[in-house]
């Protein structure tokens, strides 16, 4: 028996087994909303963002400067 036939037919099999290898994954991935923000993940951002901004100091750069030469 001739080894090509064997050879061409494990290498198809292979390739639809890594296709639908593939496939799977990347379906699983977008099922799950790769990248989307959690509702818990979002208010804590929105908390954090709230607080900053509470936060700012009103320092000018001849401020910080004049802190930072020594006396």
């Amino acid at each position: 028996m001739n080894a090509t036939p064997v050879i061409i037919v494990t290498f198809a099999a292979i390739s639809v087994l890594g296709a639908l290898a593939a496939f799977t994954m990347a379906r699983r991935t977008d099922f799950r909303g790769a990248g989307a923000l959690s509702a818990e993940t979002a208010r804590r951002d929105r908390e954090a963002h709230r607080q900053r901004r509470g936060n700012i100091s009103r320092e000018t750069a001849n401020d910080v400067e004049a802190e930072a030469r020594p006396a």
